[in-house]
């Protein structure tokens, strides 16, 4: 049992290896990126550049990415479970665990406030539904661009241009809506679900072009997204969204052939990156409760405050502790913690991305 729950081996040789990789490298920047941020709002000093640089490198891609893998699967889904098993689906792996997890956290949140970042109230149980606060947007963004897209496909009869052009019509919309969180995340992210959606068969399918493996198309995507990531960070051209969107596209590109080249390694000891990104949804639901209490410890309990002795030991536990808890839950039988008790799943590690 004890084994189970903490080998970093990969489980699921079946699935598409480089999406693993890509879900993993992404999560562990978004993870990262969150504990810094928290530790400095605890007033733990960090160095500004290099803050600035944490908080705003690679901001611009690590979403969209999640959103590019899971319009990749869509049609797949689709075809294994009719329009309307997908939406149950998605309702239990990804607005179940959502509105639960967003329930406890936000109650632990009322009753530890004094000693959390953050302060809340009562009326943070409305925000999770009208206009998720925190890293919690995402889920209930992902969730209403699935459903969204998935209606959109019916009325469009699957033609895929169609899609895509709606996609660009909502992404320019998207800064119209500032102020209407929900609406707007749907708008803005929507164009990355119908992106993935059509390149699959490029990406994923059984004819996955074999320039998924070039490196000369890797080192052009990379210097494509860091010269996007400069003038984002520089500021030398503001935050224009058409450049936002060529700087998603390049740093998501440029991950997921990244990704590629990880998975032609296989190398055993690179499994705990495909591990971590198998558990993506269950780090990303937990990492913040994780990462505030490790900081609570070194903060209040030891008197440390200094940066580099905390991160070492906050970020590898923000990643793989959801991962053993998760795994835990499933050998004790405390599914409902992750799936609908009406659900009859199986436990699984899939994320939402593969499904």
């Amino acid at each position: 049992m004890l084994r189970e729950i903490f080998t970093l081996s990969s489980t699921h040789t079946s699935r598409l290896a480089w999406i693993d990789y890509a879900k993993g490298i992404a999560i562990s920047m978004v993870v990262f990126r969150h504990l810094t941020i928290g530790m400095e709002r605890a007033g733990v000093y960090i160095d500004p550049a290099l803050f600035a640089f944490i908080d705003e490198v690679g901001v611009s891609f690590r979403m969209p990415l999640f959103f590019l893998l899971s319009g990749i699967f869509f049609r797949k889904s689709i075809e294994k479970r009719s329009h309307g098993g997908y939406l149950l689906h998605k309702s239990k792996t990804i607005l179940y665990p959502y509105l639960l997890w967003s329930f406890i956290i936000t109650s632990l949140q009322i009753l530890l406030s004094g000693y959390s970042n953050t302060q809340a109230d009562m009326i943070n149980y409305l925000h999770i539904f009208v206009q998720p606060w925190g890293h919690w947007w995402f889920l209930y963004a992902l969730f209403n661009v699935s459903a969204l897209y998935m209606l959109m496909h019916l009325l469009s009869r699957g033609y895929r241009l169609p899609l895509l052009a709606a996609g660009a019509g909502l992404y320019f919309a998207s800064p119209l809506l500032e102020g209407y969180t929900v609406l707007q995340d749907i708008c803005a992210l929507f164009i990355f679900f119908a992106i993935g959606d059509l390149l699959a068969n490029t990406l994923a399918g059984k004819q996955a072009s074999p320039q998924l493996g070039s490196g000369k198309l890797l080192l052009l995507l990379a210097l494509a997204a860091g010269l996007g990531e400069w003038i984002l960070f520089e500021k030398f051209l503001g935050t224009p969204a058409s450049l936002l969107l060529l700087v998603a596209l390049a740093g998501s590109g440029c991950t997921m052939l990244f990704s590629h080249w990880l998975a032609g390694l296989h190398h055993p000891r690179l499994d705990v990156i495909r591990t971590i990104g198998q558990h993506s949804l269950y780090i990303y639901l937990l990492h913040a409760p994780v990462g505030a209490a490790i900081r609570a410890l070194f903060l209040y309990g030891a008197g440390i405050t200094n940066y580099w002795i905390i991160i070492p030991l906050a970020f590898p536990a923000a990643l793989l502790l959801p991962l053993y808890f998760y795994r835990l839950c499933m050998r004790l039988g405390l599914r409902v913690l992750f799936n609908p008790p009406f659900s009859g799943a199986k436990e699984t590690t899939l994320s939402p991305a593969n499904s």
